[in-house]
């Protein structure tokens, strides 16, 4: 995070035409970092070989068990040879067709649902940055948000709705 991290002391919020900053840095004496998911995901990775953790990919036969007991495990096969994972507890984060849900017993499954009525486009530039520093902007119909990618000033991120976009491409 150190390396690749952008630190930030503060955002703008655009909205009107105008774009007002706010310092964070100056209004509570922190600051942010922006750090890629893909970066964070390899410091992860890093750290769990670091510890002589083991992963399993591309594995079959998932089934994940006594997960309303105090040491619930989740069993599948690897390579041809059976595991068990024993857990203190377990995050299925395999999506709503994925085995974990399945597997929940009806009297503890809760689910929580947000449907948003747009999707993201996210469009790479290389141009210097409008700002170091995230910028949110709206409008009647649109969010749009404004960052930095690379340290070196060429790559931009614009992350606008879809229904601008094709609006604007029509």
């Amino acid at each position: 995070m150190h390396r690749e991290g952008l630190p930030h002391d503060g955002f703008e919020l655009a909205f009107d035409g105008d774009r007002h900053r706010i310092d964070l840095a100056g209004l509570t004496g922190k600051t942010v970092m922006v750090y890629g998911q893909t970066e964070m995901t390899k410091d992860l990775f890093d750290k769990r070989t670091a510890e002589g953790q083991q992963f399993f990919f591309n594995v079959d036969d998932v089934v994940p068990t006594d997960l309303k007991s105090d040491q619930p495990s989740v069993h599948f096969t690897h390579d041809g040879a059976k595991i068990v994972v024993e857990c203190d507890y377990i995050a299925g984060c395999d999506g709503f067709h994925g085995v974990s849900r399945q597997a929940i017993p009806a009297d503890v499954l809760k689910t929580f649902e947000r449907v948003y009525p747009f999707g993201w486009l996210g469009i790479l530039v290389e141009k210097p940055p409008l700002a170091h520093e995230l910028i949110y902007a709206n409008g009647a119909r649109y969010l749009e948000v404004r960052l930095l990618l690379e340290t070196n000033g060429l790559s931009n991120q614009e992350i606008v709705p879809w229904a601008p976009f094709i609006r604007n491409c029509v």
